[in-house]
């Protein structure tokens, strides 16, 4: 019988533990032979990274010698080498090699086709970035900041109370450890994301990294790493035990505690894919593998010209916003400038940077250049998304209207947006098997025409398609016979 999820609201202080009981927590119940994945994040080989570090594997610990974690985490903070595992354990077949520890690195697979059981639900919270390098509204907070926001959660009953948190060097985690792991199956796999996408709006105001949190073999720091500033700890009922869980409880807990109003949240329709049986399947053109630069610039020239016809509607008026909007319009003139002229990364900075000159002299009150030289060097790899443009300009519908954006616009309204437009592929899908089942059953064109509302010559060339695929169709009723339709 499933006992009832308490919610405490006192904050008791965390609890510490150590390597070897982390491991044994995690880890509990597993089979013996399966492997428990330690990775470690060092330069290699891969020639995409341009010599510098990223993770490898390191070492498939099987679940009977879990008491090794604690040897082999020491050793890799030896190495000077920042170590990870997962909340899943992977299969025997993973490493080809017998997985016994003798201070030395074993190569094995960690993809997901490998994975065995499920041990947990594991969140990142993407804080403590720096104003330079920040995405969105919430990320500049700090690891403390995030963990009292999780104190907020647990004690208004928006999520139950996690099992573990821990530092991640700026941000930090929680899991939810189960009461017993589950396997890996296609379904167990779809449960997981369920319960993990129930999570997620509770905790957007905390910077999720929703792709981290997404993927079932995601790498995280191991205790004791980045010099002892991961440091694990449990959340604190009373008991003194570990706060344990099943996926059904998490999911009832979520569903009886939901805190999101009707107009929060945007039902999302769902995709109805239908195949007509006289659809013309078109055979794709061969390239030499190169997209014209215009294809591959198209979402940054989109931007661009919607930040221009922003900032036209705004007057040119930001305030506090002036450094977010040419880090914005300068990340994007870089894309396009790029994908047009090459890898020429001087010519390129030099274009992009006269670009955002002669955007910021539109401005009411423009930033000193050296500010906007400096944005070049603060400039992530990625282009920032749509809905963290909105967020940090303060996009509102009315401007949506009068400058006619498409994709700077409010996630209401992109939710609505999409949803309309599955509801209308999802309408042709129906009107297409509706079609297809006059056809097939006989029915006079006349007749079809009548239901449909299209025109007879339209059913009749429809019908010649099918007919030239050699799919046999009953001999068509003449019109004597269209009261039988009727």
């Amino acid at each position: 019988m499933d006992r009832p999820v308490p919610v405490h609201t006192a904050r008791l202080p965390l609890v510490q533990l150590s390597a070897e009981r982390l491991a044994d927590e995690m880890f509990r119940n597993a089979r013996p032979d399966d492997l428990i994945p330690i990775c470690s994040f060092r330069p290699g080989r891969l020639t995409s990274q341009k010599g510098g570090p990223y993770i490898h594997s390191y070492f498939p610990l099987r679940c009977e010698d879990h008491y090794e974690a604690a040897n082999i985490i020491e050793t890799t903070i030896a190495l000077r080498e920042v170590a990870y595992w997962m909340a899943v354990t992977l299969k025997p077949q993973a490493c080809d090699q017998q997985a016994v520890w003798n201070g030395h690195a074993l190569r094995f697979e960690y993809g997901k086709k490998y994975v065995a059981q499920i041990h947990g639900l594991f969140f990142d919270l993407d804080v403590g970035r720096s104003p330079e390098d920040s995405k969105n509204d919430f990320d500049q907070m700090t690891a403390e900041e995030a963990l009292s926001g999780l104190h907020d959660l647990i004690g208004s009953e928006v999520i139950p109370m996690p099992t573990l948190t821990a530092t991640s060097g700026r941000g930090r985690y929680f899991l939810y450890l189960f009461n017993e792991p589950i396997d890996a199956t296609p379904e167990n796999v779809a449960r997981w994301r369920v319960v993990v996408d129930g999570v997620l709006p509770c905790i957007k105001h905390l910077a999720p990294d929703i792709g981290a949190c997404h993927t079932l073999n995601r790498c995280f720091k191991v205790p004791g790493a980045l010099d002892g500033r991961v440091v694990y700890s449990m959340f604190n009922d009373g008991s003194g035990e570990l706060r344990r869980y099943n996926l059904d409880e998490i999911d009832a807990f979520l569903l009886n505690h939901d805190h999101h109003s009707d107009g929060e949240r945007e039902p999302k329709a769902k995709r109805e894919t239908y195949v007509p049986l006289g659809a013309v399947t078109i055979q794709k053109r061969k390239t030499n593998g190169k997209r014209p630069w215009l294809q591959n610039a198209r979402s940054m020239i989109v931007r661009r010209n919607e930040l221009l016809r922003l900032n036209e509607h705004r007057a040119g008026r930001w305030p506090g916003m002036r450094h977010n909007l040419l880090l914005y319009f300068t990340t994007a003139e870089r894309r396009i400038v790029y994908e047009r002229f090459g890898n020429d990364r001087a010519a390129v900075k030099a274009i992009a940077l006269r670009r955002a000159l002669r955007f910021n002299s539109k401005l009411a009150d423009p930033l000193p250049k050296e500010e906007i030289a400096g944005i070049f060097d603060t400039m992530p790899e990625k282009p920032h998304r749509n809905e963290t443009i909105v967020t940090m300009l303060g996009v509102t519908k009315e401007e949506m209207l009068a400058c006619r954006l498409t994709s700077l616009i409010p996630s209401d309204e992109r939710a609505r947006k999409q949803n309309a437009e599955i509801e209308k592929k999802n309408a042709n899908d129906l009107s297409a098997w509706w079609l297809d089942y006059f056809v097939t059953n006989g029915m006079p064109v006349l007749c079809i025409s009548n239901l449909t509302g299209k025109d007879r010559s339209t059913v009749s060339r429809y019908v010649k398609k099918i007919q030239l695929k050699g799919i046999a169709l009953p001999l068509r009723a003449s019109l004597r016979g269209l009261g039988r339709w009727k």
